[in-house]
């Protein structure tokens, strides 16, 4: 090995091993008795005097930054989490059909500190004939495993990669637009798992033995997918630190996110229509944690599982069924824009993400 990459190399274990003292508070038991044995080498015997200190000089958005990743992730979305809520109508004896969720956000008020909520995304469960009819494409659908093999297995565990290929975001040099996206990806998994127990919809399997996915079921409900949330909530935030304009369903960000929802249907474990309400929850959900960070305005969204195919006919999923969703079609409805209330932690992210973004070619 050449010397100027051996030290290299050493440089880079020394700063390793400081971050990992940092990191886990010093709990290597060598290095701590080193550490140990170092300081009574050189504190010396001089009477201890405090220094003075000083105040607190940063704001704390400013302090945010020098958190470690998971603790500024759990401040972040302890601070996005304060404007939420849920109505939920469980699933349970009746009419399927009848079965909503809503996502709830806090509405702005300039002139007072008491508040409300209003509907973000409302979801309505569609009934058992419609998920039976949709397990047929299911079935259809397992005729692309072996091309797709690869993809859905490292998909089960990491969506970024495959966004991160399309566009520029390796950590040294994006560090707050992986912020963005990881907290993008926590939000939406919060959301969508407190809908699917909500709506507590059947998975493919529970229809046919011969679906037999080629991935392990997860345990949770089906509708809406977590995967197409997650996904479509990541591609609207790409898409935002990107340029401001409306949403392109044919753009790669949204290409990308359709071939990963679609992903679960060819492994077995959604249907299309559990897609679709995922794309409208992740694309609507994205939207408020933007408007949040610039003081802006959302389009609450509704997505009617009940009306999306029939009994009979079941209705696929797709970017060009995307873009007839986007224009308010398919059983989705978009509401007039309404203000949402600032999040400045989050805003200080993502301005610094956008300055990062606008800095790539650097």
């Amino acid at each position: 090995m050449p010397l100027l990459n051996a030290e290299n190399a050493e440089n880079a274990e020394n700063a390793e091993n400081a971050e990992r003292w940092a990191r886990n508070g010093g709990n290597s038991p060598l290095l701590a008795s080193a550490i140990d044995n170092a300081r009574d080498a050189i504190i010396g015997g001089e009477a201890f005097v405090p220094a003075p200190g000083e105040p607190c000089k940063l704001p704390p958005g400013k302090r945010l930054q020098r958190l470690t990743g998971g603790f500024r992730s759990a401040i972040l979305m302890g601070e996005m989490l304060e404007d939420l809520a849920y109505d939920l109508t469980p699933a349970g004896h009746g009419d399927p059909s009848s079965v909503t969720a809503t996502l709830m956000h806090r509405k702005h008020s300039r002139v007072s500190r008491n508040f409300s909520y209003r509907p973000l995304v409302t979801i309505t469960r569609p009934g058992l004939g419609q998920f039976g009819a949709a397990a047929g494409l299911v079935m259809g659908y397992a005729d692309l495993r072996s091309d797709r093999r690869a993809e859905v297995d490292i998909q089960t565990s990491d969506i970024t990669s495959f966004f991160a290929a399309i566009t520029p975001l390796e950590r040294p040099r994006a560090r707050f637009s992986n912020q963005v996206i990881d907290l993008g990806m926590n939000m939406a998994t919060h959301v969508v798992q407190r809908i699917k127990l909500a709506l507590a919809c059947p998975r493919p399997t529970q229809f046919s033995k011969r679906i037999q996915p080629m991935i392990a079921m997860p345990d949770h409900a089906s509708f809406p997918s977590g995967h197409a949330t997650q996904a479509f909530c990541v591609a609207t935030l790409l898409h935002q630190l990107a340029n401001n304009g409306p949403i392109e369903p044919e753009s790669q960000y949204f290409r990308m996110a359709c071939r990963i929802a679609i992903n679960r249907t060819v492994a077995g474990v959604h249907y299309p229509m559990d897609s679709a309400a995922g794309a409208v929850l992740g694309i609507t959900l994205a939207r408020w944690m933007v408007a949040r960070a610039r003081k802006g305005m959302v389009p609450p969204a509704t997505f009617d599982g009940a009306t999306y195919g029939n009994d009979v006919i079941a209705r696929d999923f797709h970017y060009g069924i995307l873009q007839h969703m986007l224009e308010g079609e398919d059983s989705t409805s978009w509401g007039s824009p309404e203000r949402v209330r600032e999040a400045p932690l989050w805003a200080t992210v993502w301005k610094s993400a956008k300055e990062e973004w606008g800095d790539r070619w650097s």
